[in-house]
């Protein structure tokens, strides 16, 4: 299986109740990330992403995977591996890995924690895929990522923003000002941090200007609560992460 890239982030799921799950990205814990959007060009060889399974109890526990196809352009497929075992289009549960308390997927060699990997096929479109980790003995202590895999005529990704540098936040929580650090790799000028309220809603923009620095980010004039910021290249979604504001 091609690994493509990966990048850094933690996942915590807002919804879990005593929750003993986490979802990582490959061998790292960053502050925790929402939703993915993937820029693809139809008829490229399938796309891996890859993410780590935590579990933070103390004593060993049973877990499974989940997928969710919430849309799937026709030609396109979605699978995904997990503890020794590799699933096809057609699973959307994963057998039952045990992880001991403390500890990681994937804990050797031909072990996985979460590989999600979507094949874009010949069509132009969106597909929405859901991934939740999860106690099958308690499904409600869970971690998900929503993954939007858009295919382009001409995939974004295709333009090498997997070597863009986009950070996280700082600080984070925000009580008046922080920064976001990023270096565009001469891809394009025309970009912008959007920010959203909890319910979805459209609430500022910063633009970026320049090619690589730091992006400032008010919030003195934002309610104390949960927001997230998005990075536009080109007016396309590149990537969607969660600010706290506390004040």
């Amino acid at each position: 299986m091609k690994k493509i890239f990966t990048l850094i982030a933690v996942f915590a799921s807002s919804f879990a109740i005593a929750q003993n799950v986490h979802l990582y990205e490959s061998s790292s814990t960053t502050v925790p990330q929402v939703v993915y959007d993937f820029y693809l060009a139809p008829n490229t060889p399938p796309f891996n992403y890859e993410f780590d399974i935590f579990n933070s109890s103390a004593n060993s526990e049973q877990f499974r995977v989940k997928k969710i196809e919430l849309t799937i352009d026709p030609g396109a497929v979605a699978y995904f591996c997990t503890g020794s075992f590799c699933y096809g289009p057609a699973t959307y549960t994963s057998g039952i890995v045990a992880i001991p308390g403390g500890g990681t997927l994937p804990n050797g060699v031909g072990t996985y924690g979460l590989t999600t990997d979507f094949d874009p096929g010949p069509g132009i479109g969106t597909s929405t895929v859901r991934y939740t980790a999860y106690d099958s003995n308690n499904p409600n202590d869970s971690s998900s990522v929503l993954i939007n895999y858009h295919v382009t005529a001409v995939g974004i990704n295709s333009l090498n923003t997997a070597n863009m540098e986009f950070s996280n936040v700082y600080p984070n929580p925000i009580s008046s000002t922080a920064f976001v650090k990023y270096d565009l790799k001469g891809i394009s000028t025309a970009a912008s941090i959007k920010i959203y309220n909890a319910l979805g809603s459209f609430v500022k923009e910063i633009k970026i200007e320049n090619q690589e620095g730091k992006a400032l980010i008010d919030v003195t004039d934002l309610n104390q609560g949960v927001y997230f910021y998005t990075l536009f290249v080109n007016s396309k979604k590149v990537t969607t992460r969660k600010l706290i504001v506390s004040k």
